[in-house]
């Protein structure tokens, strides 16, 4: 299968999920048989539950918390969620938000209604524009959707930005709060979409941003252009750039999908990062380190491609530059250390058994080597007693395949290999 086949045989499936789980599955003006709201899992709001008690800080563990600014944000983590929106921040002076949903109501039979079958109705919704004040914070709402919903917009100063919160909440009232949510009062496929005018969106400040750890200041440099620019209240976020890349609107996102690329090893084609040449007993040992050496060296030379990278960063970014590039210059330093190693050794270390030229005293030296440093000028004699393997399974002795221990009494020691101080 090529690979746009591939990628196609994906779209679809995306698409069909989004059908099945956000709809309409069967069109703008369908007809389902059964509840719509046990059917579409997700970008429904339901009607809020009426009997909810307010907190107001009277009672020991209440918190109390401003109706205005919170109550569309705490709708939206309820169990059967009655808002959703959607907080960013920008430097526009207005914002244009496009509101849709859709509702579904019981057909009428001859014998009155049939609540077996809902038909959806595209509820119809002009733009809604909210305009920033001279500096101070205010909530701004609109009445949309034939009045079943509300748009709330919270504008929070943040030096000469906003930090605003954009939420849609249903207004119906569920009194009955043990009963099922009346589907005729729902809300269905909900989306709110706000566009900048006069100015744009940008990256959505993070409590790490104000961090001065060391790994929250590497995460920054490493993901310094993977930037999100909104956050969600019940929902996910999406974003549109405009032609001079610039982020320009963001819009809820109730079925997010994401393209994970494959990871593939740019420019680097060696021998010797096969898994299965690494196994190759036969390989001799001076050709092994001679592929080594090339794959540190390549190593080498992109960690100075990155040095020289490094120079251009914002000075910001610098002290998580220098560190990750010692942390790099010290990972190539122990590869070269080991691949020297176990050239030096395994030339003398043929001490193991079926022929194989992997021997104790070199891997010992290697690891000494990698973990600081190591000083051989020879090698640790081991002594070999072989067992019979039959009571191994999947093996027999018979074939030629035997089981060796190592037993550590007394080696010969004509030289150390001991870690370096």
């Amino acid at each position: 299968m090529q690979d746009h086949e591939l990628v196609a045989t994906r779209d679809d499936l995306v698409h069909y999920l989004r059908q099945q789980y956000l709809g309409p599955a069967g069109g703008e003006e369908e007809v389902v048989q059964g509840w719509p709201d046990r059917i579409y899992l997700v970008g429904t709001l339901y009607p809020r539950g009426g009997s909810a008690e307010a907190l107001d800080g009277s009672v020991l563990g209440d918190a109390p918390h401003d109706d205005e600014l919170d109550e569309p944000v705490e709708l939206a983590n309820a169990w059967h969620p009655a808002s959703a929106g959607v907080s960013f921040l920008c430097d526009a002076v207005a914002l244009e938000c496009t509101v849709t949903a859709a509702v579904y109501e019981a057909e009428r039979s001859t014998g009155g209604i049939d609540t077996d079958r809902w038909r959806r109705r595209q509820l119809v919704q002009a733009p809604v524009t909210f305009s920033a004040s001279d500096g101070q914070q205010q909530v701004q709402r609109h009445d949309v959707l034939e009045n079943r919903a509300r748009l709330v917009a919270v504008w929070r100063p943040a030096g000469d930005r906003w930090l605003v919160t954009v939420a849609l909440e249903n207004l119906a009232i569920q009194d009955e709060a043990d009963s099922p949510p009346a589907t005729d009062r729902c809300l269905f496929q909900v989306g709110v979409r706000c566009e900048a005018i006069g100015g744009s969106i940008l990256p959505y400040p993070t409590s790490e941003e104000l961090s001065a750890e060391e790994e929250d200041e590497e995460l920054r440099l490493l993901y310094r252009e993977r930037r999100a620019y909104g956050v969600g209240h019940g929902c996910s976020v999406t974003w549109e750039s405009g032609s001079d890349s610039s982020v320009t609107a963001v819009s809820t996102d109730m079925l997010p999908a994401t393209i994970v690329p494959a990871v593939r090893a740019k420019g680097l084609n060696l021998p010797i990062l096969s898994l299965a040449r690494l196994a190759d007993e036969t390989l001799p040992v001076e050709l092994l380190c001679a592929e080594l050496d090339e794959f540190v060296l390549a190593y080498e030379e992109w960690i100075g491609e990155r040095g020289t990278e490094a120079k251009s960063l914002e000075e910001r970014h610098q002290p998580a530059a220098d560190r990750l590039l010692r942390r790099m210059q010290r990972a190539a330093d122990r590869m070269r250390r080991a691949s020297t190693c176990w050239a030096t050794t395994t030339t003398d270390a043929r001490c193991s058994p079926s022929g194989s030229q992997t021997s104790p005293c070199a891997s010992r030296c290697c690891r000494a080597a990698t973990r600081g440093g190591c000083r051989a000028v020879g090698v640790l004699r081991w002594r070999h007693d072989s067992f019979p393997s039959k009571n191994l399974p999947g093996t027999r002795s018979s074939s030629g395949f035997s089981c060796c221990r190592l037993r550590r009494r007394p080696w010969t020691r004509t030289t150390t290999a001991r870690r370096s101080t």
